[in-house]
């Protein structure tokens, strides 16, 4: 960080796995990118935008592999995605963007009663493309009795992983509540494509 609000926070993280200590069987390594910064929009509001991407360098088993954060609970969490099931996806390499946009008074404010009660509007986007490739592929896929190989994660195919929600914050100062929808990917088992999310948080 530069120390100010006009440049954003940039993070580069390096993980080295050495095969042999603590009993570990991988040598591996790992880069990372983030950058977080928040944005003005004068009357519109104010967005907050994280941008990441990660690469892996080396064959590993799925825990060590970037497993991507799902939620399955009723709660909202900002840091996962939040129509995605647990374990659905994992990379070796990905990308991501996770913005939120909080309105402030800009569109509720003209509500004369919504204007007393001091609900905000606020939209989210969750946005992420990865990969794997063909040998983090084969050590992951054991062979079953029936002589099929499975996955115990998923992959991206040639698509991204898209959600968009939109909702009230500063409901009795601290609730907040979304309404969610998962755009793609929709033909993956037992997923949920629209959740109603309940989450918390203090705003001035």
């Amino acid at each position: 960080s530069l120390g100010t609000t006009k440049w954003p926070v940039i993070t580069i993280r390096y993980t080295k796995g050495f095969k042999g200590i603590i009993d570990s069987d991988f040598d591996y390594d790992k880069l990372r990118l983030s950058l977080y910064k928040r944005i003005k929009f004068g009357p519109l509001g104010v967005g907050y935008v994280n941008l990441a991407g990660e690469y892996i360098f080396g064959t590993l088993p799925y825990p060590l592999l970037g497993l991507h954060l799902g939620n399955q609970t009723v709660i909202y969490s900002p840091v996962t995605y939040n129509l995605m099931n647990y374990g659905e996806f994992g990379s070796d390499r990905y990308a991501t963007l996770q913005y939120q946009h909080h309105f402030e008074g800009f569109l509720l404010n003209r509500i004369p009663l919504i204007r007393k009660l001091k609900w905000r509007l606020v939209g989210t986007a969750n946005v992420i493309y990865g990969g794997l490739n063909d040998t983090n592929k084969d050590i992951n896929a054991p062979v079953t009795p029936e002589g099929e190989e499975t996955l115990p994660i998923g992959y991206f195919d040639n698509r991204p992983y898209v959600e968009l929600g939109y909702g009230v914050e500063n409901i009795f100062q601290f609730i907040r509540i979304d309404f969610v929808h998962r755009l793609t990917y929709l033909d993956n088992p037992d997923v949920r494509k629209f959740a109603v999310l309940i989450g918390f948080q203090f705003s001035l």
